[in-house]
């Protein structure tokens, strides 16, 4: 059965992690902006408009990196074969995701943005 590995509960809202294998799809509604990530092998698509700041995806084959500095703090996702690391600090609070394996379901809720997956 599915086993949330992280839970996240704090002024900024809540923060539910499942993983399985891979991240599937990344979907992020927010006063930041929108960020949607739907992924297979690798992300294939990536949309980010928001005032909070910028937005860099160097993607070879996959996403190797990807950086979000705005209103919510900084987001920064460096990526190999998967998600190997998530670190999220701003007025949300401090999200910090290592996997060794993958993430497939991500859930941020809070004051500076919404993540749904």
């Amino acid at each position: 059965e599915d086993s949330v590995s992280l839970i996240d509960e704090g002024d900024s809202g809540s923060l539910i992690v499942d993983e399985e294998d891979s991240v599937s799809l990344i979907v992020d509604e927010g006063e930041s902006g929108t960020l949607v990530v739907d992924q297979e092998d690798s992300v294939s698509l990536i949309v980010d408009e928001a005032e909070s700041g910028s937005l860099v995806v160097d993607q070879e084959g996959s996403v190797s990196l990807i950086v979000d500095e705005g209103e919510s703090g900084s987001l920064v996702v460096d990526q190999e074969d998967s998600v190997s690391l998530i670190v999220d600090e701003g007025k949300s609070g401090s999200l910090v995701v290592d996997q060794e394996g993958s993430v497939s379901l991500i859930v941020d809720q809070g004051k500076s943005c919404s993540l749904v997956v």
